[in-house]
């Protein structure tokens, strides 16, 4: 399972956020939470006011669950003349990102930490033998 929660106070002032406003932020994390949920995976989303902007799952921040992969960013592997329907890569390096504007995110990087946290959460519901 995993709780997701985009947390915000206002619309980013970073002037080259890939996402503009708090809405386009909203329905960009609403669709991740859907695409998760066709795909058999247990989510939950709230959006919600509060004194900053960030995104949590299961109650690690973005920017931590980021930070903690360092250079262990996955990158979906495309055979040669083909798309990944999966990431959508932009202009900008999808690596980089104004760690302070959640809002500016790449896809790359926010499927990543849906990933791993999937990948943490799973882990703790296997049994030990």
């Amino acid at each position: 399972m995993l709780d997701v929660v985009y947390i915000h106070a206002k619309d980013p002032e970073y002037p080259e956020s890939r996402r503009k406003t708090v809405g386009e932020m909203e329905e960009y994390v609403k669709g991740l939470v859907y695409e998760l949920k066709f795909n058999g995976i247990s989510t939950d989303f709230k959006s919600v006011e509060g004194d900053h902007n960030d995104v949590t799952i299961n109650g690690k921040s973005l920017k931590d669950i980021i930070r903690d992969l360092g250079d262990d960013i996955r990158i979906p592997e495309v055979g040669e003349g083909e798309t990944s329907p999966v990431v959508s890569i932009g202009s900008r390096d999808p690596k980089s990102w104004n760690i302070d504007c959640v809002e500016d995110i790449s896809d790359l990087l926010m499927k990543n930490a849906f990933s791993i946290s999937y990948a943490e959460a799973r882990k703790e519901k296997l049994p030990t033998y």
